[in-house]
């Protein structure tokens, strides 16, 4: 009896703390590589977090759901010397439950964990193609 208590206590703590990430289950990403900007010089292919965070989420509150099987156009978000665009395909990039959250944590996971982060204090530049339904994630000079 006591087992099963342990359990289920396991279980919803788990599920109460779960991750954006973790929720989406993505896969849309796994085996592709973006392309990282200026990688031979960071100081160049990175830029401060919280700043790359509001291009993102000026992006992503553009597209405040996705419908599988729908075809959205290219959204963007900007401030001053840097562009935020993603181009969602008809599978949402394999987000389940599509939030502002899990719309940033494409960028952060795609983009910013795979060209130099994860890091407090910068996103890494570079975009990058799921090979699921070909969504498009960018996050470039340019502004």
């Amino acid at each position: 009896m006591q087992f099963f208590t342990t359990i289920t206590l396991l279980a919803t703590a788990g599920v109460a703390f779960s991750s954006p990430l973790e929720a989406r289950a993505n896969t849309c990403f796994d085996g592709r590589a973006p392309v990282c900007l200026f990688a031979t010089n960071p100081n160049i292919g990175r830029i401060d977090k919280s700043s790359a965070i509001t291009a993102i989420e000026q992006a992503c509150n553009k597209l405040p759901t996705c419908v599988l099987g729908t075809s959205y156009s290219p959204v963007q978000g900007r401030i001053p010397g840097y562009t935020a665009t993603l181009t969602v395909g008809k599978q949402c990039a394999g987000v389940t439950n599509w939030s502002l959250s899990t719309c940033t944590a494409l960028f952060l996971e795609s983009i910013d964990a795979k060209c130099g982060g994860p890091s407090d204090t910068y996103f890494y530049t570079g975009y990058t193609r799921s090979v699921c339904d070909d969504t498009f994630v960018s996050f470039n000079l340019g502004g």
